[in-house]
């Protein structure tokens, strides 16, 4: 989906200026607005890269779910035209999770995973969001307002694995990898002993476009965001071989969409609910291999790692305007 284009498109609809402006006349006019949400990730997945020579040859995948978090936003209305919006949310506990580690080492046949392990004992120790941005109305109808935005956003994420399980293709004699061969290096890592932590963190300047719709008691919301600027970071300490590889990658794409609906119970008292999809897509950038004792730096590699994520929230929450 080519969104620049789309969000041209959409202000170029003839449609969006249809009607003779108008006050919204229906809101309420104060200055300011608060809301407290809370909810849940419901699902999702970040994902660890290593590549070698153009070619995958490691993933990690780290499952997102049924998280617990909590979310606070807060918006000033500088002028009739400019809103200051700062929001975020940081999960309340820490939450079982999952990862699956795959390697792929034989290079006559690339496409065969030879190595697998497993981690149920895997817990989301720390998700979280900040989001700072200005909107701008572009026009405002008696029932509907269209608005462009400009923010800075951060996100992050910190995953724990302990024990699990392990299958490795055995080499033969040439010391070669047999993925083909039906024997396989079989074991299990010490239980409750950690064997990796991950952390993730993505940082962006992004643009969108942000809607509303109101119809007597009800309201309808809708913002869609985009970024071709993320700086991506993230941090594998892998406990075993006692080394920390950290990646960095710019210029990677961002896409995020949340739906909001609510009922005024006041003038100035909404109760709402609010679900929205997070697509941080692949960054691949330069990796650098550590001594986690030492901090010495044993190689760089350039476009040798990557991350990605993508999840989902939802939430119910109450908004007050002041």
């Amino acid at each position: 989906m080519n969104v620049p284009i789309m969000l041209m498109a959409v202000l170029a609809s003839p449609y969006v200026f249809a009607e003779a402006p108008l006050k919204w006349a229906e809101a309420p006019t104060k200055d300011l607005k608060a809301s407290l949400s809370t909810g849940v990730l419901t699902g999702g997945e970040s994902i660890e890269y290593v590549f070698s020579r153009n070619q995958k040859q490691s993933q990690l995948n780290w499952k997102i779910d049924q998280t617990p978090i909590i979310k606070a936003d807060l918006s000033w209305q500088l002028n009739p035209q400019i809103q200051f919006n700062i929001n975020g949310w940081h999960s309340l506990s820490a939450q079982a999770s999952q990862m699956d580690d795959y390697d792929w080492l034989d290079r006559n046949h690339p496409n065969i995973v030879t190595h697998w392990s497993t981690h149920p004992d895997t817990q989301l120790n720390q998700a979280s969001q900040i989001d700072l941005n200005l909107s701008y109305s572009l026009k405002q109808r008696t029932r509907y307002q269209v608005n462009a935005v400009l923010g800075l956003q951060r996100n992050q994420f910190n995953w724990e694995a302990h024990g699990g399980s392990y299958q490795y293709a055995i080499r033969d004699n040439n010391g070669n990898y047999n993925a083909l061969d039906p024997s396989k290096d079989r074991g299990d890592f010490a239980a409750g002993r950690r064997v990796v932590a991950y952390q993730q963190q993505y940082t962006l300047p992004y643009v969108g476009l942000s809607g509303r719709y109101r119809r007597e008691k009800l309201e309808f919301n809708a913002r869609l965001k985009y970024s071709a600027w993320v700086t991506a970071e993230d941090i594998d300490q892998h406990d075993a071989r006692r080394m920390t590889f950290r990646t960095k990658a710019k210029n990677a794409k961002y896409t995020a969409l949340t739906l909001n609906a609510g009922y005024w119970l006041r003038p100035n008292s909404q109760f709402f609910t609010e679900i929205s999809w997070t697509d941080f897509d692949i960054a691949q950038g330069t990796t650098t291999a550590s001594q986690t004792d030492t901090q010495q730096q044993n190689s760089s590699s350039k476009n040798g790692g990557g991350l990605s994520s993508r999840y989902y929230t939802a939430l119910i929450g109450l908004q007050y305007r002041f």
